[in-house]
């Protein structure tokens, strides 16, 4: 992603965090809040809040002209930020689904772990 995202995902971190970290450690917060969702309900807002705010910044990126992901990445990742989407709108409109929180928690927890394993 690119360094403007950085304001987006400030607060996942107190350490000086940039590129792919940063994006991992995103991933991980929002996988952390959604996995505690789970058996927390009331922790379902803040849940949904920053993971809904995480993937429109990716969905942003992706789609943004600066964007250098070849085409098929491209429409993975839009894929999965419409999943989020969906199952986000799904939660707000239904309330609390421990499969569907475990769905969300697990894709960002797979993402967290492939960009920060790239860090080496």
């Amino acid at each position: 992603m690119k360094p403007g995202g950085y304001g987006a995902y400030s607060r996942t971190s107190t350490a000086s965090l940039s590129g792919r970290r940063l994006e991992g450690q995103a991933f991980a917060k929002a996988a952390a809040l959604l996995a505690q969702a789970v058996d927390h309900p009331a922790a379902l807002a803040k849940a949904l809040r920053f993971n809904n705010n995480l993937w429109t910044v990716v969905q942003a990126d992706v789609a943004g002209p600066d964007s250098r992901l070849p085409e098929p990445l491209k429409g993975q990742i839009v894929a999965l930020s419409l999943f989020m989407d969906k199952q986000t709108f799904a939660l707000l409109a239904a309330g609390h689904d421990r499969k569907a929180l475990e769905a969300m928690a697990a894709i960002n927890r797979s993402l967290a772990s492939g960009l920060l394993q790239s860090q080496g």
